[in-house]
């Protein structure tokens, strides 16, 4: 999805950033209402909601809102991915973020240096 000329229609540029990427503890309820629209209030969804969470999801995007969703919310989509190595897995093992034992052992061993996963995305 490279062409992001359906940004240019978001609702986002007509209000402030400060909405999309709120402080660590701070409520996404208002973005994620301008995002989704309020029935109550008589305001429509973003026109280009869908457009912007498949990005975020393709992307994967681990800040802010996204297409009404928190990233919180868009990581629940995605398959797991081993935080080590990058690779997606069928089978999580709740409460790890491992493919595999071997891929938590090197993690464990080596968490001052870079990940193959982390220097991927620091490339991207």
């Amino acid at each position: 999805m490279s062409d992001m000329s359906w940004l240019d229609d978001g609702l986002c540029q007509q209000i402030g950033g400060e909405h999309w990427f709120p402080e660590k503890g701070s409520s996404t309820k208002q973005a994620r209402a301008i995002c989704n629209g309020d029935p109550a209030r008589g305001t429509e969804p973003c026109p280009v909601k869908a457009q912007c969470l498949a990005w975020a999801l393709e992307n994967k995007e681990i800040y802010g809102v996204f297409g009404g969703m928190t990233a919180r919310a868009r990581r629940a989509l995605l398959p797991p991915t081993c935080y080590w190595c990058g690779e997606v897995y069928d089978q999580p093992t709740i409460g790890t973020r491992y493919c595999s034992q071997s891929c938590r052992e090197l993690a464990r061993n080596q968490q001052r240096e870079e990940s193959p996963a982390r220097a991927k995305r620091r490339a991207a």
